[in-house]
C-alpha cells in the first residue's frame, strides 16, 4: 500500500488541535494551582519537609484530579520548584543540553523540563525520590515466576560484566533477594578443595 493515498482530513486535524490546547491550558491551570498552593505555605519550613508538604497538597486535592496521576505529578513538582525559589537548579534538558536556573525559573519550562529540573531540585535538597516515586510495591497474589529468554539473560550478563566494575556484587545485590549468591568459579573450586582436605 502506498501510504501518500491517506489523505489529512480537517476534522482529524481539528480534534488533534482542541486536544493540544485542552492540554495546554490544563498544564496553565495546575501550575497556577500549584504555584498559589506554594504561597499559602508559611516559610518556617526545612528543605527535608518539602515532600511531606506536597503529598499533602496532593492528598488535599486527590478528588479535583479525578485520578490523573500525570496532573497530580505535575503540580507536585511545580509546587517543589516554588518552595525552592531561588535555590540554583542544574539539569539536563530534552535536548541533551545542560541547563541552569532556579526554582522559580523552572516553573515556566515545558512539562518535560519542568520535571527534570524538580528532580534536580529534590536531589540538591536531598530528598530524592526512590525508584519507582515511592510508589508501594505490588504483592503478588500467587507464587512469582520469572520467566525471560536465555539469550536475553546471556545479553544482559555480557552487558553487566562488560560495563560494571563490580559486576558480582552487582548481581548479589540483586540475588539477595532470593537468597542466592553469585560465587566465582575459583572460590568454589577452592571451596570444594577445602571440604575435601578436612
Amino acid at each position: 500500500m502506498d501510504v501518500k493515498e491517506i489523505a489529512r482530513n480537517e476534522e482529524i486535524a481539528s480534534l488533534i488541535a482542541s486536544g493540544v490546547e485542552a492540554q495546554g491550558t490544563a498544564l496553565a491551570m495546575v501550575r497556577n494551582a500549584a504555584l498559589q498552593f506554594a504561597e499559602l505555605i508559611p516559610r518556617d519550613y526545612k528543605p527535608e519537609d518539602v515532600p511531606s508538604i506536597v503529598k499533602h497538597g496532593r492528598d488535599l486535592y486527590a478528588d479535583e484530579f479525578s485520578g490523573d496521576h500525570n496532573l497530580s505529578a505535575y503540580f507536585g513538582d511545580v509546587a517543589t520548584l516554588s518552595m525552592a525559589g531561588d535555590m540554583p537548579i542544574s539539569f539536563v534538558n530534552r535536548k541533551k543540553e545542560e541547563q541552569h536556573t532556579t526554582g522559580t525559573g523552572a516553573v515556566e519550562l515545558s512539562k518535560h523540563d519542568l520535571k527534570s529540573a524538580a528532580k534536580a531540585a529534590r536531589e540538591d535538597m536531598g530528598i530524592g525520590r526512590a525508584a519507582g516515586g515511592g510508589r508501594t510495591p505490588r504483592q503478588p497474589n500467587g507464587p512469582v515466576e520469572h520467566v525471560f529468554s536465555l539469550a536475553e539473560f546471556k545479553c544482559q550478563l555480557a552487558g553487566l560484566f562488560g560495563h560494571s566494575k563490580n559486576p558480582v556484587k552487582v548481581l548479589n545485590d540483586v540475588l539477595a533477594e532470593y537468597h542466592c549468591e553469585v560465587t566465582p568459579i575459583e572460590e568454589r573450586i577452592q571451596k570444594r578443595g577445602r571440604a575435601k582436605a578436612a
